[in-house]
């Protein structure tokens, strides 16, 4: 997310064909006071703003990640439900759905615990849950750094589980964090 968010300041920031000149303000005009932005308040994105990636890119995106095609049998659920999962058919007049739902979140979720118990995704990230320097990398495309283990800590504070369901929980909140399905 952090990445996405950079883009969009960058995006923001930089005027197509340039920055205009810069224009001088008339003596009589009186000047603009900015009062400055506390950086660690950040700033709210609206939900119309945030959107789905296409079900093909996610789908490529989390067989990339565990080294895999997508038509790996893994993906069957998946690719069974692609269409609930905003996936297009434009032969049968279903446009592209790019919203992100509570339907969709627990369906791709449900998806993607064959991925989450595959052999090639465990070997490939073995030291989930405790350790994310290398599937956050992986997956997100920047360094794990503490406030990820720390959210992940507190989400699952309480909660009475098996090393094998606390693995497959962190999975799927990883495999299903707005960080790797929105863009």
């Amino acid at each position: 997310m952090r990445s996405w968010l950079t883009f969009v300041l960058l995006a923001a920031c930089s005027a197509p064909g340039g920055d205009p000149p810069a224009e001088k303000p008339s003596p009589a005009a009186p000047q603009a006071t900015v009062d400055p932005v506390d950086p660690a308040a950040g700033f709210v994105l609206s939900k119309e703003q945030l959107e789905l990636r296409p079900f093909a890119v996610r789908l490529s995106l989390v067989a990339g990640l565990v080294g895999v095609q997508t038509d790996h049998p893994m993906f069957a659920e998946a690719r069974a439900n692609h269409i609930e999962l905003g996936d297009y058919d434009f032969a049968n007049g279903v446009q592209p759905s790019h919203v992100w739902t509570a339907q969709k979140l627990a369906l791709w979720t449900q998806s993607m615990k064959p991925v989450c118990r595959s052999t090639e995704f465990r070997s490939r990230f073995s030291g989930l849950p405790h350790y994310l320097n290398n599937f956050i990398p992986a997956a997100y495309g920047r360094p794990a750094d503490a406030a990820d283990q720390a959210l992940l800590d507190e989400a699952l504070a309480g909660l009475v589980l098996t090393e094998d369901e606390r693995y497959e929980a962190v999975c799927l909140a990883l495999l299903s964090s707005t960080e790797l399905v929105l863009r």
